[in-house]
């Protein structure tokens, strides 16, 4: 009769899994989610103005104060890409599909003008296109010092405060042709140039280069109610792109 050795294998160490909230620079998310839920709010307030002639939603819209606060938060969220190039796998694929979403975008924005649907809605150029050429651009220098960077900065600094205005005299501005990326021929849908928003792009990858070299976050503690804005800020091109899918048609049809 053969002895028979029982063996006993040792338990498998598992660790934890980690979430997003936790292992995330949370600073970064939750102000993107911020910023991404005015944006929704500016949206809806179009809405209103656009569709339903609300007289809350009309005097926002012609608000002076909207424009400025506006272009605020839209620095603020390019600059916050910028800042994001650093944590990002691939930049080039990254990049790619930013600009392939704009040009669907493009394309289904205007075969719904061109068929009439919902109205004037076209986009030629919006916050997307924006982030995908500048992530393009930043692409062939993340291997570089912060130096050159700058350089690229500064090169766009100049272009938006000396070549571009003598190019829109040029072209007559909005009443003359078309320039992409540059400015529309009349200012409509969510269009956004890409100067000078480019310029903050580039300054929050600088800003990273010198503040987010260990990919770790700035801030020592995590609250709780932050959370559920981290994780808006975490989807926030998800957020960007069907918001407006469902809101336009909702309150057009209503």
């Amino acid at each position: 009769m053969s002895d028979s050795t029982l063996i006993l294998e040792e338990p498998v160490d598992r660790k934890p899994k980690v979430k997003a909230f936790d292992k995330r620079v949370h600073e970064i998310d939750f102000l993107r989610g911020i910023c991404i839920l005015l944006v929704v709010f500016d949206h809806i307030m179009y809405d209103l103005y656009a569709y339903k002639s609300m007289d809350f939603a009309t005097w926002y819209w012609h608000w002076t104060a909207r424009e400025v606060f506006r272009e605020f938060v839209l620095f603020v969220f390019c600059f916050l890409s910028g800042i994001s190039t650093t944590f990002s796998r691939n930049n080039w694929r990254r990049a790619c599909e930013l600009l392939l979403i704009m040009g669907l975008i493009l394309f289904v924005t205007n075969i719904g003008t061109a068929w009439g649907i919902f109205g004037n809605i076209s986009i030629e150029f919006n916050v997307i296109g924006v982030l995908g050429v500048s992530t393009l651009l930043y692409a062939f220098f993340e291997k570089k010092s912060w130096r050159a960077l700058l350089g690229v900065l500064l090169i766009c600094v100049l272009f938006t405060n000396i070549a571009l205005p003598m190019l829109y005299d040029a072209f007559g501005g909005y009443g003359g042709a078309y320039v992409p990326f540059l400015w529309a021929n009349k200012n409509y849908g969510d269009y956004m140039p890409l100067f000078p928003y480019i310029i903050w792009f580039f300054a929050g990858a600088i800003f990273a280069r010198f503040y987010y070299q260990n990919k770790q976050s700035l801030l020592k503690h995590k609250f709780f109610w932050e959370r559920p804005i981290c994780f808006i800020g975490r989807h926030t091109l998800i957020i960007y792109i069907c918001h407006q899918i469902i809101l336009t048609p909702l309150f057009y049809f209503i």
